[in-house]
């Protein structure tokens, strides 16, 4: 009996053995199954990224902004672009559902990257995580984000006033094609310029091509949807467009700022059946810098920045003010000069209408110049971090800034902010420097600003003697006159002795009548164009004084005026 029990313990083990084989046979033949189920998987999502480049390809340059971000709705309103593959691949259409819903859970969360956008404004390392965990979305997932938080996607980011540190981050970011450790792609770069058309619009180190792309987005959105928008914005966006059309003797203009921040299109009820708006004085509600010339590839820019009263909708006004036709000219000037200057090929000017200026007696005080100086300095900064290496010692682009009454004033706040170079500053009409960076007033102390080949900063200022306007705003806020700081040059604007440049006939730099400080026939533009081209040796020597610490005598007793 033992004999045969062992027997049965050895058949029932046989048994035991061979089932584990079938089974192991069985697992294998199920895992060689899954492996090719998977392989199978595998090369569909490499056919379905294919298909979606091919998809990306040919959609890019026809996104267009809708209402809400929404680019799933026009792709599906346009599904004949897309492959029927792609769309059945997707159960339908690629875009239907959020993002979450196609691709599973994205990388980061639209909450986190919401809070990381307004932590941006902290320091360039904040800013580098927000870019950062954008880089990590796939483009569906930015066209989601961009439908979830709309203020995210048509207005600037907040950044801090490192300009230099922000630019850098952002030309790395936008400019690495993949390649480093945050960088995007093509695909995400045009959904970024045709979601989040006013992020990118206004982000300082973005190349000036793909800003202007982004902001016509976002100024044909709003001009098409005029419901959303203020009465004043309404006409300030159609004089921006009128102005973009021109392109005068072939020279290409670009929308490098449109900031619709403090656009208030709020209403209240005044009884009566009356509904009145809430923002009464809307002119800061569009913001924006418009440049002539090839802003990517100019050697040489210059920024031209007015005064009060300034905005869109009166200083595009070719009726009026007309900074458009004034730039126009400045550009053409200087561009006759530059072609005998064989070591500037191109050049451009900036309509500087991208901060807020007084409307009244707030010209008296300072608050609109230390928030323009924090964006003009951003804007200067990232020209240079752009257009020159990274010590800014080998110079491939120079920056000038011609600065007109209260715009002097924030030239001279902003010259305390840059951390890169200007070559030169000219205040025409200033209405005072402001004494908080200023104990000891002399423009030798500037860190960022250029010095000629004798060691003289390049610091121009000139007023007229008919001008009583600038000289009000001097006494009456208790701001210097930038002709007193020390080792900086004054500038005559009254007529030349040669008789063939004439004064300036009061405050106003581009009147329709008379002539002004930007006349084209007045003594002080004739200075302006050849201080913006270098070309400072040629003002003749009775019309410019440099005044060394101490100063010399105002030229305004050498002119006569007591």
């Amino acid at each position: 009996m033992a004999g045969l029990s062992a027997d049965l313990e050895l058949m029932k083990k046989g048994a035991e053995r061979a089932d584990a084989q079938k089974s192991i046979d069985g697992f294998r033949g199920q895992l060689g199954d899954a492996q090719q189920v998977l392989e199978q998987q595998r090369q569909m999502v490499r056919d379905l990224a294919s298909e979606y480049r091919v998809a990306a390809d040919a959609l890019r340059g026809e996104y267009v902004l809708v209402s809400g971000g929404d680019l799933a709705s026009w792709v599906r309103a346009n599904h004949s672009h897309v492959s029927f593959a792609l769309r059945s691949a997707s159960g339908g259409s690629l875009f239907d559902g959020s993002a979450e819903a196609m691709q599973g859970n994205p990388p980061v969360s639209s909450e986190e990257l919401l809070l990381l956008s307004q932590k941006a404004a902290d320091d360039p390392e904040a800013l580098k995580v927000y870019l950062q965990k954008l880089a990590l979305l796939s483009p569906a997932e930015l066209a989601d984000f961009a439908g979830q938080y709309p203020d995210v996607a048509h207005l600037p980011v907040p950044v801090s006033n490192d300009g230099v540190g922000n630019a850098q981050v952002v030309r790395d970011w936008w400019n690495a094609d993949g390649a480093q450790e945050f960088g995007l792609s093509s695909e995400q770069r045009e959904v970024l310029i045709a979601q989040l058309p006013g992020f990118v619009g206004n982000l300082e180190g973005v190349r000036y091509a793909d800003r202007d792309r982004a902001n016509r987005v976002l100024l044909d959105f709003y001009v098409g949807h005029p419901e959303l928008t203020s009465e004043y914005a309404k006409a300030a966006l159609e004089r921006i467009r009128s102005v973009l059309a021109k392109e005068e003797k072939g020279v290409p203009r670009s929308l490098i700022n449109l900031d619709l921040t403090n656009m208030d299109i709020s209403t209240y009820d005044a009884g009566m059946g009356n509904v009145l708006p809430n923002d009464m004085v809307a002119t800061d509600d569009v913001l924006t810098s418009i440049a002539l010339g090839d802003l990517d590839g100019a050697e040489a820019v210059t920024i031209t920045n007015p005064g009060m009263k300034s905005h869109p909708y009166d200083n595009l006004n070719p009726d009026g003010a007309d900074m458009d036709g004034m730039a126009q000219q400045i550009y053409n000037d200087q561009n006759d000069i530059y072609r005998l200057d064989k070591n500037v090929m191109n050049h451009a000017v900036i309509i500087n209408l991208n901060y807020v200026t007084p409307q009244g007696a707030d010209v008296l005080g300072m608050g609109d110049a230390n928030r323009a100086a924090e964006r003009n300095a951003n804007s200067i900064d990232a020209l240079n971090v752009l257009g020159n290496n990274l010590s800014f010692e080998d110079k491939n682009r120079k920056i000038y800034m011609w600065n007109h009454s209260y715009g002097s004033t924030t030239a001279g706040q902003t010259i305390q902010k840059v951390g890169s170079p200007v070559e030169a500053y000219y205040n025409v009409a200033g209405a005072g420097w402001g004494y908080e960076y200023f104990e000891n007033p002399d423009a030798a102390d500037l860190e960022y600003l250029a010095k000629d080949t004798q060691g003289r900063p390049q610091m121009y200022s000139t007023l007229a003697n008919a001008d009583n306007t600038a000289r009000w705003g001097e006494t009456g806020s208790g701001r210097f006159d930038p002709r007193a700081l020390k080792n900086s040059f004054e500038i005559s604007s009254e007529a030349s002795k040669d008789g063939r440049f004439a004064a300036a006939e009061g405050h106003i730099d581009f009147p329709q009548d008379g002539v002004g400080y930007n006349t084209q026939s007045s003594n002080s533009y004739r200075s302006g164009i050849l201080i913006t081209t270098g070309q400072t040796q040629k003002i003749n020597p009775d019309e410019i004084v440099f005044n060394p610490s101490p100063p010399q005598p105002s030229l305004d007793f050498i002119w006569g005026k007591k």
